[in-house]
């Protein structure tokens, strides 16, 4: 996964060349999208345990409501395909932005919320069951 995210990003950077017409949202999403995959991967090779596990869970929830939010203020109307029958194409794609954003807003309040330790990370259900059965 490391090496995927890496890659992403390289690309999202041009460190690898890349068309800007084939981009079809800004490249810094691109690379937040890279970031997504860098960030398990980091949280795997980094002690800590718990808190950096966390601390990558409530990272990666940040990352998605960063994408969902640029979706929802930076997409291009025509890019929404689908929705709702016998409503325009506007009117559908207002809905989207809205569906989008508040999508962001929920990946942002949760990462929040992991971050303030709020919830249970629990480690091996399997051993915790085991322990509740001695």
């Amino acid at each position: 996964m490391l090496a995927v995210g890496i890659l992403i990003m390289m690309v999202a950077t041009n460190v690898i060349p890349s068309e800007d017409e084939k981009f079809h949202v800004p490249r810094w999403v691109v690379f937040v999208c890279g970031m997504l995959f860098v960030t398990p991967g980091m949280a795997e090779l980094l002690p800590g345990g718990k808190r950096t596990a966390r601390f990558a869970f409530s990272f990666m929830l940040a990352c998605f409501g960063t994408i969902g939010g640029a979706v929802a203020l930076l997409g291009d109307s025509a890019g929404f395909s689908g929705g709702i029958p016998f409503v325009s194409q506007g009117t559908n794609a207002t809905i989207a932005r809205w569906v989008f954003g508040g999508g962001a807003l929920l990946c942002f309040l949760f990462a929040g919320l992991v971050l303030c330790g709020k919830g249970k990370m629990s480690g091996n259900p399997v051993k915790e069951a085991e322990n509740e059965h001695e």
